[in-house]
C-alpha cells in the first residue's frame, strides 16, 4: 500500500512489474474467523488427542454451521501440538552386527 500512497500514478506499473493484479494487491479480507478460532482452541484444549475431522463433527453437533475448508484453514493457522506420537523405532540387525539384510530360508 505504500506505493499507491508515495506516489498513486507509478503503482500500476509496480503491479505490473511484479505481475499483480491491482484488484488483488487491493483486497481486503471480510472474513471473521475470531469465533471459529476460539471454539478451535477450547475444543484442542479439552480434547489434545482428537483429530481434525472429530472437531469438525463436534462443532457441527453444537449446531455451528462450518465449512470444513475454513475449520482447516484456521486449525492450520495455529499451530498445537495435540498428539504424542511414538518415537521412530531404529533398524536392528537380524542375526549379526555385519549382515544388516539377512532372512531365515524355509
Amino acid at each position: 500500500m505504500e506505493i499507491h500512497k508515495l506516489r498513486p500514478k507509478d503503482s500500476g506499473k509496480a503491479l505490473c512489474v511484479l505481475k499483480l493484479s491491482r484488484s488483488s494487491f487491493h483486497y481486503r479480507s471480510l472474513k471473521d474467523d475470531s469465533t471459529v478460532v476460539m471454539e478451535l482452541e477450547q475444543l484442542t484444549q479439552s480434547h489434545p488427542r482428537e483429530g481434525f475431522w472429530k472437531y469438525y463433527h463436534r462443532l457441527r453437533n453444537r449446531g455451528e454451521k462450518i465449512n470444513h475448508n475454513r475449520l482447516h484453514r484456521n486449525e492450520a493457522s495455529f499451530s498445537t501440538q495435540r498428539k504424542e506420537t511414538a518415537p521412530s523405532q531404529s533398524k536392528i540387525a537380524l542375526g549379526g552386527a555385519g549382515n544388516i539384510h539377512s532372512h531365515v530360508e524355509y
